[in-house]
Parts: C-alpha cells; structure tokens; sequence
C-alpha cells in the first residue's frame, strides 16, 4: 500500500485514531515542551470485538492474521512511537486468557503494554526522570507523582467510565466519534499539503513490523527482538 501510494502519488493515512483524542494530545504538547527525559511507564489497553464482529472476524482471529496483537497492540505501538519515538526492541509473551504483554524499549526507557479483548480499559502513564508521571485514559488526563498517584488503575478506570456516561447524559459525542472526526480532517489537509499528525504509510509500516517482533519474541520464549527505527 505504502508503495502504491507513492508511485500513484497519492496521500496515504493508517486509521490510528488515538493521536486524535485529546487527553493524548495534551500529553504530546507537554513532551515537546520539556526537556526532562522519559524513564519508563504502562499502557494497559483492551476493547471488545463485539461492534465489528457481525462483519468479519478477521481482526479477532489469531489464525486468520489478526488477534490481539494487531487489533489492539497496534494502537498503543503507534501511539507511544507518537508520543515518544519509534522503539528500538520488543519483547512479548502470553498471559493468561488473551492478555498480551509486552515490554518496549525505547531508549533507556522500558514501557509495558498490556493488551486484551474484553470490557473496555485504557490507561496510560508516562513516567519521567523528575519523578513526575503524565497519565491519561481516553478522555482525561493528568500531571501526578509516580509514587502514590491519586488516579491510578481502577480509579481511572472508574473515572473514566464516569466520563464517558455523563457524555452519553448529555448527549455530547463521545471521544470515540470525536476522534475519528478529527482523523477525517485531518486526512483532508494531508490531500491538501497541509500540516497533519495523522499516522502515514511508513507509521503503518512500522506498527507491522513491530507486531512481526512480538510473535518472534513469542515464538523465542519472550526474548528480545530489535525493531527498525523507523522514520
């Protein structure tokens, strides 16, 4: 697709829909504004397959290609290789049920994935090296200390759940249809040469190469796998 798109001349974008969501947008402006450095963190991600399963199963079947790993791991790759930059070594081993767990190095910074299908969770943290931790769920975020957070695992969890429901109240699109509608635009100024976050082939790229890694490193006994830094 990516070599298609060049040779056709045509703007190609990866629907990753969570550069769009504004808890990880106001996460981003606060990287590229300091010069304290990242240390480590977690990102603990799953959704269910039940919206899109009544039209192919592709994405929830490992035999067919898809799984975990590609439907939601891909997501929190590209997210942090966004938020961060592009990791440099992966390594990734089974839990129990579906959970998948997976360690990135990025720099001298090693981050947890935790990816599943199942109830709806989404939670990560950044941590830096002034002790501070950003965090974020899929609406809300906040600036904490790593140690004692006052918002960690199921408080933002519930936090966010309460966020969500009081949109559904006040009938407000909710963070989902508002970050999918901010991709769209997006899109369209990418057509128009203008300035776009959106993933591009190469991001695309990447996030398959590094789901190839995950199933090596599986395969190996969870060894660590080097990844192209990709540009």
């Amino acid at each position: 697709m990516l070599d298609a798109a060049q040779q056709a001349g045509r703007t190609l974008r990866v629907g990753f829909t969570r550069r769009f969501r504004e808890p990880y947008r106001g996460i981003r402006r606060l990287l590229l504004s300091t010069d304290k450095l990242v240390r480590g963190g977690a990102f603990d991600l799953s959704f269910s397959t039940a919206e899109w399963q009544a039209r192919s199963n592709f994405l929830g079947d490992d035999r067919q290609g898809g799984g975990v790993i590609e439907d939601v791991l891909s997501h929190q790759v590209d997210l942090l290789s966004w938020l961060i930059r592009a990791p440099d070594a992966v390594r990734a081993e089974v839990g129990t049920g579906t959970t998948l767990r997976v360690e990135i190095r990025i720099g001298d910074a090693n981050v947890i994935c935790h990816a599943r299908h199942g109830p709806y969770r989404e939670h990560l943290r950044i941590d830096l090296d002034d002790g501070q931790s950003l965090q974020a769920t899929g609406s809300r975020m906040w600036v904490g200390q790593q140690e004692g957070s006052p918002w960690p695992g199921r408080r933002a969890w519930l936090g966010d759940r309460l966020g969500l429901a009081r949109d559904r109240l006040l009938r407000r699109p909710n963070v989902t249809l508002t970050s999918f509608e901010r991709q769209l635009r997006d899109f369209q100024d990418a057509v128009r040469g203008m300035e776009s976050i959106g993933a591009s082939g190469a991001d695309g790229l990447r996030a398959i190469e590094i789901a190839a890694a995950c199933r090596t490193s599986i395969s190996a006994g969870g060894s660590w796998q080097g990844v192209n830094p990709r540009d």
